[in-house]
């Protein structure tokens, strides 16, 4: 039975309150009474109808509501399958997402004590470098004081060097 002979069914049968389903198969869609029955387990099995009598079936509170949230049978496989692809898509990324996690351990495993060592070596080499550098600050800056010194006492007559040198020769003079 079609998706489409599933609609007109329901169609059918949501403008009675009871059918006999049997007979509206093998009228509409000339079924023998082999495809007659198959067609109204079918029906059945899907919780489509429900029976109201002793030959007499009535749609189902499922269909009933498929009928009144989707409008038509048709719409609802629609939905159905899409809500599949759907389900089917977050599979696919849940289990990408799982692929890449895993990929991400094992590097993690493999590398973890390695780029730690690295880094420490890193920081380690990075101290000293800051510490020889902030060293030679200190020996150039003493020698820049020495520079000036140096120069005045060039330009100081040597009697006042004398007696910047010696404090005893200052009391001679």
């Amino acid at each position: 039975m079609t998706n489409e002979q599933i609609e007109k069914t329901l169609e059918y049968a949501s403008k009675y309150p009871s059918i006999l389903l049997a007979d509206f198969l093998t009228r509409k869609f000339n079924f023998d009474s082999n495809e007659r029955y198959k067609a109204k387990d079918l029906l059945i099995s899907k919780e489509l109808f429900v029976q109201s009598g002793k030959s007499k079936h009535k749609l189902s509170d499922k269909s009933l509501d498929i009928l009144s949230e989707y409008g038509s049978w048709i719409k609802y496989q629609e939905y159905i399958s899409s809500e599949q692809a759907k389900n089917q898509k977050r599979e696919m990324l849940k289990d990408e997402n799982l692929e890449y996690d895993n990929k991400l351990k094992k590097f993690e495993a493999k590398w973890k004590i390695k780029i730690y060592i690295i880094i420490t070596i890193t920081t380690f080499v990075n101290v000293l470098i800051s510490i020889l550098i902030h060293v030679s600050s200190f020996d150039t800056y003493a020698e820049k004081k020495q520079k000036p010194l140096a120069k005045e006492k060039e330009q100081l007559p040597k009697q006042e060097l004398d007696s910047m040198s010696y404090p005893s020769n200052q009391k001679n003079h």
